[in-house]
């Protein structure tokens, strides 16, 4: 059987990451809603009976929108979200998801979130023991943190006991935890950081031999940038080649032509690319 993890390296070659054993169900209807038009998809939402099931499926594609960062495909499954599950019989988790698609908005069309709202939102998905959702909150609170300069808040998050106790059971999520912690050391001094590099490259110890994700290239242009710094080319250059690559690879796993160029323009990746060019002339 066609099943999510097989869908998501065929057409996104890892954007973020999905649980070893999603719902097949889910998976299959996030393969369906990609493919089809609006019209079809809310003909499949009719056959499903599941409002949990409904709302997880358009709620992943979502997350895929937030994380390519082609805004106007989120905000327009946003609005599909909402007008599906607008009765008096929404699930429970309707609220929570409902924010958080909104607090993904905001920060990829602002770089803005609400703390309160989000600092609530963290705490509800805990408590509820959905611990993706708590993961991806505390991440998305962190990234703010990192964006605003305010790197203690955003160590603090880091630093949760149960986001510590998460992600050990996960490389994935450990390596993004690190990479996260060298960001916060290579732009803020501090007596309680190690050096970036150490962050960095336990990071890549991490991922290294998983699949492709982000946080590969992430990581791997954070180690060419030290490099560059300390004035050792030879090493800076295998990771500026193998990072460019590996952000056209993930680039051309993506089937949809639209999706492909959101990707590419996306503007962290758009200033990656343009910055790892202008380091070619120095080999």
């Amino acid at each position: 059987m066609y099943g999510a993890q097989d869908f998501w390296n065929s057409d996104h070659a890892s954007i973020g990451y999905l649980d070893n054993d999603p719902k097949s169900l889910i998976l299959k209807g996030l393969h369906l809603i990609y493919k089809f038009q609006k019209d079809t998809r809310g003909r499949f939402f009719e056959k499903l009976e599941n409002m949990e099931e409904m709302i997880d499926v358009i709620f992943l594609l979502g997350r895929m929108y937030y994380k390519i960062g082609f805004n106007d495909k989120l905000e327009e499954t946003y609005n599909e979200f909402i007008s599906n599950f607008s009765n008096p019989n929404k699930p429970v988790n309707y609220e929570n998801l409902k924010t958080l698609f909104e607090q993904w908005m905001a920060f990829n069309k602002m770089g803005k979130i609400s703390q309160d709202k989000m600092n609530t939102l963290r705490n509800e998905f805990l408590k509820r023991e959905d611990f993706k959702n708590y993961i991806e909150s505390v991440f998305l609170i962190t990234r703010y943190y990192i964006h605003k300069k305010q790197y203690k808040e955003a160590l603090e998050e880091l630093n949760r006991a149960e986001l510590m106790e998460l992600c050990s059971q996960n490389s994935i999520l450990e390596a993004e935890r690190e990479y996260f912690f060298g960001i916060i050391s290579k732009r803020h001094t501090s007596e309680k950081l190690l050096p970036p590099m150490v962050y960095f490259e336990k990071a890549y110890e991490l991922i290294k031999d998983n699949s492709i994700t982000e946080l590969t290239w992430k990581v791997l242009y954070e180690i060419s940038e030290l490099y560059i710094d300390r004035g050792n080319l030879n090493k800076a250059k295998h990771f500026i080649t193998y990072t460019r690559e590996l952000i056209y690879f993930i680039a051309e796993r993506i089937q949809s032509p639209r999706l492909r160029a959101a990707y590419l323009r996306q503007d962290e990746r758009f200033n990656t690319l343009k910055k790892l060019e202008s380091f070619y002339p120095q080999f």
